[in-house]
């Protein structure tokens, strides 16, 4: 092995090359199709995993919202109560029981909140039941109906909120990690792919250069070709690398915080919603504490969502006039008020926060499809182009060897 390797001698030299150069471009093909395949499955858990099970977190937590709004404008009718508010409590909660079914799925392999996906679902049961028993105690003219509303959306605020809060916390902290993962200054693994194909390129350009100095055939094609082959792939990492970031980074800082900004902005206007009507339902007992809370919170939430703030205004003039109604004695008006123009409004309101949150998840799916596409059939590519480029540059080397036989 030592004379096969003899540097003393052209041919021994020129053998030393030749495995230096096979050795960087196995290593730099093996490298890169790991690194190539860690980055397509971080960014495919991103956009199928990551990011859906935040959305749907916080989308149980919006549906059962509106289900309690719904219940309680419906409950506000006294016996007769609205059909199409029933409707949407209905509708409501069976788009929650479909989220929740989901949200299990996506968070299995997270003990602590699929523990908390299965508390939810128990809790939501349980909160149906209050709804139902508050539902026949009303048309029955019982008041204790009230107190099993007050009940069910205490059960709500209480647990099952602070629930989806935990859950989409957990899968925002798995979300940063994923994408700082892709988009870090200095993750090793891809600078070292990319600075193993510079080294290859640089070893193949020594060795020409080496040839030229010692043949009087100065152009040897395979290497030239090898050459090529490797520059082919430094640049397709480097391209493919930054493009993944770039589009990751931009996904995270433009529509993944207004994606959040919404669904968390819709969940608070619902539950500015239920409190107006619960307000109404305690008669004799009417505080505006919990709706003024409600109404500060979604309003700042709302800074931040374009196209939603005029409809919030218009709905928080009305319920002004629901609170003049009830502070002159006019209760029959300020019904009528929270179940027709209130919820009319609401409604603006809610289909403005949702063009909006639509808009922003086909930015946010449209920069992670890019992302994973960069690196689209760069796994097996890279580790081809190396082979083909180690393959190229053995002949290329060997055609000199073989003049001395």
């Amino acid at each position: 092995m030592a004379a096969v390797l003899n540097q003393s001698s052209t041919p021994g030299r020129l053998r030393f090359l030749s495995l230096v150069i096979v050795a960087l471009a196995l290593a730099t093909g093996i490298v890169a199709s790991i690194v190539v395949s860690s980055r397509t499955t971080t960014t495919d858990r991103i956009r199928s995993v990551d990011e859906p099970s935040i959305l749907v977190a916080r989308e149980v937590q919006a549906s059962l919202a509106e289900a309690d709004a719904s219940a309680a404008t419906a409950f506000l009718a006294g016996g007769i109560e609205n059909a199409d508010q029933r409707l949407r409590y209905e509708a409501a909660i069976s788009e929650a029981e479909a989220s929740l079914s989901e949200l299990a799925a996506l968070v299995s392999g997270d003990g602590e909140s699929a523990d908390a996906v299965v508390q939810i679902q128990q809790t939501v049961s349980t909160y149906t039941g209050l709804i139902e028993t508050a539902r026949v105690n009303n048309r029955q003219g019982f008041p204790v109906g009230a107190a099993y509303l007050s009940n069910a959306s205490d059960l709500l605020t209480g647990e099952v909120y602070p629930l989806t809060d935990l859950v989409a916390n957990n899968q925002s902290k798995r979300y940063r990690d994923d994408v700082q993962s892709l988009i870090g200054p200095f993750v090793a693994l891809p600078i070292l792919a990319i600075v193993l194909a510079v080294l290859l390129i640089v070893a193949l350009l020594r060795t020409q250069g080496y040839i030229a100095t010692k043949f009087s055939r100065r152009f040897n094609p395979p290497l030239v070709l090898a050459t090529v082959l490797s520059l082919i792939l430094a640049l397709w990492l480097a391209f493919a690398f930054s493009s993944q970031s770039i589009n990751a980074a931009d996904a995270r800082d433009d529509s993944y915080r207004k994606v959040r900004e919404s669904v968390d902005a819709r969940a608070l206007a619902f539950r500015t919603k239920a409190a107006e009507s619960r307000f109404l339902i305690a008669r004799g007992g009417e505080s505006t504490a919990e709706f003024n809370t409600e109404a500060t919170r979604t309003t700042e939430a709302l800074v931040d969502v374009v196209g939603a703030q005029a409809d919030w205004d218009d709905y928080l003039d009305t319920h002004n006039k629901i609170i003049d109604a009830i502070d002159s004695g006019q209760r029959p008006l300020a019904e009528e008020l929270a179940l027709g123009e209130s919820t009319i409004e609401f409604d603006e309101v809610d289909d403005a926060i949702l063009s909006r949150l639509n808009n922003n998840q086909e930015d946010f799916g449209a920069s992670m499809d890019t992302a994973y596409n960069a690196t689209n059939y760069l796994t097996f590519g890279s580790l081809a182009l190396a082979l083909a480029a180690a393959l190229l540059a053995f002949l290329g080397i060997q055609n000199r060897i073989n003049e001395y036989r």
